[in-house]
């Protein structure tokens, strides 16, 4: 994605920084075949998930037209840096943990951190291994918002803002130690252009935390986030409703102000 490569693009402006790009695949972990798993309920349940209304929304309207989730496919990266290809599984619904034989492979890179630009809640091992741990973006202020979607809520609870936070990730989710942290204004009539300002920061903040630490040796195990917020995940059928209304609802008030009252300006 084009936020993805404006990350590493900026790694790559940093003197004495080597780069090497990690591709993750998911494989199977033997799990024991549950006696429920044809169970009418349990098929009830992924027949709902499947029409979610959230997923219809977010790869119709969101995915495609959101301009820094735009595949970059001409770029020269997988050329110009090493490509290194390692195992993950999935733990649970939102946690994935690098297998034994990966963790093997890593610590014998010896890198100094990893930054995770696509995976989701990346856990175990992995994260005490390079010097400076595991990096991570969370797109929302861990105060108020852990868990996704990004600016989703923010939008939803008609806050004026949204977060943004550079971590290094620990095990509590959106709980770790904060590199960067900023914020940008909701766009509260459109979620498709809160998403456009929220990914349009942040991607020169993993440069500028290296280069704190090759020159002024910075920690980066100085701020622990304490946050305890609510862990949101994606709106169910009736959230999305509401949302809509929501979006219609704004969109109303703003052109009866365009149309019916005049600006005064205070100078």
């Amino acid at each position: 994605k084009k936020w993805q490569i404006l990350c590493i693009q900026e790694m790559s402006q940093i003197a004495n920084v080597e780069i090497e790009l990690i591709c993750c695949q998911t494989i199977s972990v033997f799990k024991q075949e549950s006696p429920l798993k044809y169970h009418p309920l349990k098929l009830f349940k992924q027949l709902t998930n499947f029409f979610r209304l959230w997923n219809l929304f977010y790869y119709l309207l969101i995915r495609q037209r959101v301009s820094y989730f735009a595949p970059i496919t001409n770029t020269d990266l997988f050329t110009k840096y090493p490509v290194k290809l390692f195992d993950i599984a999935k733990k649970g619904k939102f946690k994935y943990f690098f297998t034994e034989s990966s963790i093997e492979k890593i610590r014998a890179c010896k890198y100094d951190v990893l930054i995770n630009l696509d995976l989701g809640f990346i856990t175990g091992e992995i994260i005490n291994i390079p010097q400076h741990g595991v990096w991570s973006f969370h797109h929302g202020d861990e105060n108020m918002y852990r868990g996704l979607p990004p600016g989703f809520w923010e939008f939803y609870h008609n806050n004026p803002v949204c977060g943004l936070v550079l971590q290094r990730i620990t095990d509590d989710l959106d709980a770790g130690f904060i590199l960067e942290k900023g914020f940008v204004p909701t766009h509260l009539r459109s979620y498709r252009q809160t998403l456009e300002m929220l990914f349009s920061v942040g991607h020169q903040w993993p440069a500028k935390v290296c280069r704190r630490i090759l020159y002024s040796n910075f920690s980066t195990l100085t701020t622990k986030s304490d946050t305890k917020a609510k862990i949101y995940f994606s709106p169910n059928n009736f959230q999305m409703f509401i949302f809509f209304g929501q979006s219609f609802i704004r969109y109303l008030k703003h052109l009866f102000s365009e149309f019916f009252l005049a600006e005064r300006w205070q100078i």
